[in-house]
């Protein structure tokens, strides 16, 4: 106390400078154009859940992860860019980096991006594998909306043995409905995938089921991180069932003789 009583008030020039410092300090915090750290790591989340692309999903998702959060999708969008221009530097292996950079190239044109804000961390060579299975899974189900490639993936689905299932009650809607789960729910998301009644019943459960709650769950899509349209797919496979018994009765007596 008596230290500071003898440094007397701070100067004119001194008030000032911390009056800026301040001000400019609280205009920041309040600023809803700049990112908080969580915030980045809640779009990393986000980001990795259903991957690039998916812009309404990540922005769905940042929003759910992080409470209070006031980006639009167009900001979100534009800081996930930012994301993947910034995780280039921790990326080695030459096929991932050739991945990554065909995922800039719709952003190519506009050079280095820059979102203000915390510097993003957390960032893994990693993470690009991910980013790799969740295209994968986007461009599979954009091309199950064509009835041919359909067909040819549910036959090759149902030609595989099934010694090599998961569980006894596994079938071909299990498959299909992982794959659309995934789509849906995210990445590993697998808790939301059970409680949703359009995939419980292919997974072996119900709504009294302990792993589903044991009570009655919420209607389809409610709750949900996304509500991506629909695909068809579940009417395509009716109009496939048939056939796909069809072929694999041809297989089974193929295997006998």
């Amino acid at each position: 106390r008596k230290k500071a009583s003898e440094k007397g008030p701070p100067k004119p020039q001194q008030q000032q400078h911390q009056h800026q410092h301040h001000t400019q300090g609280a205009s920041r915090s309040h600023d809803p154009r700049h990112w908080l750290g969580s915030e980045r790591d809640a779009l990393r989340r986000a980001l990795l859940l259903f991957g690039v692309g998916r812009w309404d999903c990540v922005h769905t998702g940042l929003l759910n992860f992080h409470r209070g959060c006031e980006k639009t999708q167009e900001e979100a969008t534009d800081a996930c860019w930012h994301l993947l221009q910034a995780l280039e530097a921790f990326v080695q292996v030459p096929e991932d980096k050739v991945f990554l950079q065909q995922l800039l190239q719709p952003v190519a044109h506009r050079g280095a991006i820059t979102t203000p804000g915390f510097h993003w961390n957390k960032l893994h060579g990693k993470m690009v594998s991910r980013l790799r299975v969740l295209e994968e899974i986007r461009q599979a189900m954009e091309a199950l909306q064509q009835p041919p490639v359909f067909a040819a993936f549910m036959a090759v689905v149902a030609a595989i043995p099934t010694t090599q299932l998961p569980a006894s009650w596994w079938s071909i809607k299990s498959d299909l409905g992982l794959l659309y789960g995934t789509w849906k729910h995210g990445y590993a998301n697998y808790d939301e995938m059970k409680k949703d009644p359009e995939f419980m019943h292919l997974f072996g459960l119900t709504p009294s089921d302990p792993a589903v709650g044991g009570r009655e769950v919420k209607e389809a899509g409610e709750g949900a991180a996304s509500h991506p349209p629909q695909h068809g797919g579940q009417q395509q496979q009716q109009q496939q069932e048939p056939q796909l018994e069809q072929q694999q009765g041809e297989q089974q007596q193929q295997q006998q003789q």
